[in-house]
């Protein structure tokens, strides 16, 4: 039987006590913030945004402007 520093293994110390666990190991860490926004970067990306929310916009008002021009000259031209 190999012999533990000298110590029969049977008669072995007990190991130490595990180090008390501190309370930010039991909850996983918050997520890092992310990365700041250049304020130019969200700007541009908004403007676009905004730019084609504007586009459709007026395509449907000059579609319907343009059903209800051509309806009033079917009209007109019966």
């Amino acid at each position: 039987m190999p012999l533990y520093n000298g110590i029969n293994p049977s008669k072995r110390p007990p190991p130490p006590p595990p180090p008390p666990v501190l309370s930010s190991e039991l909850w996983p860490p918050p997520p890092p913030p992310p990365p700041p926004i250049s304020r130019t970067s969200y700007k541009s990306v908004f403007s676009g945004e905004k730019m084609l929310n504007r586009q459709k916009f007026v395509l449907q008002e000059f579609l319907c402007k343009k059903s209800r021009f051509h309806r009033r000259l079917r009209r007109q031209l019966q």
